[in-house]
């Protein structure tokens, strides 16, 4: 799931995430995502996973791909 805008989110949408035993959040590098990583590690249990202060994920994906992200988590 993606959101367009980290002012997005909306409290119903933790719904979506109950029955998982594992949610992984790619946060942007940027204080606005770094408070939407807390927020849904909060609301969802969600492992953050935060890029660097000059990286958002998105950039991230089409720049180095999907491996590039996927690296970033620790099992």
């Amino acid at each position: 799931m993606g959101l367009p805008g980290t002012g997005s989110w909306k409290p119903h949408y933790a719904r979506v995430f109950e029955d998982y035993s594992r949610v992984y959040a790619f946060a942007d590098g940027d204080e606005a995502g770094r408070k939407l990583g807390n927020r849904l590690a909060e609301e969802v249990g969600a492992l953050v996973i935060s890029m660097d202060p000059t990286t958002d994920v998105n950039d991230a994906y089409l720049k180095y791909g999907a491996s590039y992200l996927t690296g970033k988590v620790v099992q």
